[in-house]
């Protein structure tokens, strides 16, 4: 995660939250675990049976489906990485500012019993208003609607909220 005087950035207005490290390594650590299990299942199989079988091949079939879904975690884990440069270059603007804002819904979306909303927060610079909208429908601005610290980026138009965000009333 990337970080700005202690606290990290768990949001942004063009790409939504992004998923922790300590996350994508369980992750990696679980299926590693299984695939490396489903290995030594494989080799006793193979070493027992003196070649392949039913068994084995459904054991090789497993392992090759673990591959494919930590293949999958590992395309996430790089596009993830990937915001967290274009995060990383939104902090060296010169102009960055760190404003505390109370957000505000700007539409709503239902699907069955699940309600997804886009937000909007409003602040000063240099005496301009300027209003920002996100540009995805999720379940961010319910957990935060109290109030959040963001990082306003003029240089490159972009809002990153900071973890612990709550607006000081």
């Amino acid at each position: 995660m990337v970080r700005y005087k202690g606290k990290e950035i768990i949001y942004s207005f063009r790409y939504s939250g992004l998923m922790s490290r300590k996350f994508l390594a369980f992750l990696y650590l679980t299926f590693g675990v299984v695939w490396m299990a489903l290995l030594c299942g494989l080799v006793a199989m193979c070493i027992r049976d003196g070649g392949l079988n039913a068994d084995s091949t459904a054991v090789l079939c497993l392992m090759l489906g673990f591959f494919v879904i930590g293949a999958f975690f590992l395309a996430i884990d790089l596009y993830y990485r990937s915001i967290e440069k274009k995060y990383m270059l939104w902090l060296t603007d010169e102009g960055l500012e760190e404003r505390s804002v109370i957000p505000f819904e700007y539409s709503m979306r239902k699907q069955g019993n699940r309600k997804t909303y886009r937000f909007g927060v409003t602040f000063s610079v240099n005496g301009n208003e300027i209003t920002k909208y996100n540009k995805n429908y999720d379940g961010f601005y319910v957990l935060h609607s109290e109030g959040m610290q963001i990082l306003y980026s003029p240089k490159f138009d972009e809002v990153m909220v900071l973890e612990g965000s709550t607006a000081e009333k």
